[in-house]
């Protein structure tokens, strides 16, 4: 029998009425062993089961003890990257690009006083490393989707370093993300002058209108778009290091947790899931 075929039939094993039947593509090996997560939905994709299946069919306590978390974790760090990672990926930066542009012919005309040239460096300066991280970020998830269809097609299965590889990326799409929106809040004091001092007419409506975005009466947004990034207090004061490595405990929490909260609702028989609930 074709391994697809037969997967589908033992994840059909645990299945109940009007379930659909969700294998995740990718396997985690062990022991010369292929294992797959498979989750049980009903409804609006609510998951009412889950159970772990491999191309062995039967599965023993040892080796549901080695993949649950690692399937478990590369399955919640695929869905995070592949939903805001891709959000954030394909974001239109022109718009931070004529703003730059506009910002740098500003200066080289050399026509403004010190210290207003200040201020339209510190937001260029904003605006330019916007697009630098950028510019990151999108490499970094081309990489990431890159290596995880190679994964799928060609490999077959992830290892612990492509579960680790994929655990950075997540980190360092967060950290991304929240600099990117901390520089532009740190400026929008700055933002406001340079709508003062420049006319309507010189900077057009588009560059306006763009900037006007990152004003002080829009600081708001800008901390409510933070909020759902920051985790501590001064959290803009860590070191990028420290920022990826800390977001890397926290996202590993709360797999921890999803796991806790679901193990009712494994479908393995003859499974011992007390060791999910004992995990810290």
């Amino acid at each position: 029998m074709h391994a697809t075929e037969m997967l589908e039939k033992e994840a059909k094993k645990y299945k109940n009425f009007f379930e659909k039947v969700n294998i995740y593509p990718l396997a985690y090996q062990f022991n010369g062993d292929r294992f797959y997560y498979v989750a049980y939905v009903k409804g609006n994709s609510q998951l009412k089961g889950q159970a772990i299946i491999s191309t062995q069919k039967s599965i023993n306590q040892k080796e549901f003890e080695q993949v649950f978390w690692n399937l478990t974790l590369m399955k919640q760090l695929t869905h995070s990257i592949d939903t805001d990672g891709k959000v954030r990926a394909n974001i239109d930066m022109t718009p931070f690009n004529k703003v730059k542009t506009f910002l740098k012919d500003c200066l080289d005309s050399n026509r403004m006083t010190e210290d207003k040239n200040a201020t339209l460096k510190r937001v260029l300066h904003a605006f330019e490393l916007n697009i630098e991280m950028q510019d990151e970020l999108v490499k970094t998830f081309e990489n990431y989707d890159k290596h995880i269809q190679s994964i799928i097609h060609d490999f077959g299965h992830f290892t612990e370093e492509d579960l680790s590889d994929t655990l950075h990326v997540l980190a360092v799409i967060d950290y991304l993300q929240y600099k990117q929106l901390y520089v532009l809040w740190e400026v929008s004091e700055d933002v406001d002058e340079v709508l003062r001092i420049i006319p309507d007419d010189e900077m057009g409506n588009q560059v306006r209108n763009f900037l006007k975005e990152f004003t002080v009466s829009k600081k708001a947004k800008l901390e409510k778009d933070l909020d759902k990034v920051v985790f501590q207090k001064e959290q803009h004061e860590l070191s990028r290091e420290d920022y990826v490595e800390r977001v890397k405990e926290i996202f590993k929490d709360n797999v921890h947790n999803v796991n806790k909260e679901n193990v009712s609702i494994i479908r393995n028989k003859g499974i011992d899931t007390s060791f999910i609930t004992q995990e810290n």
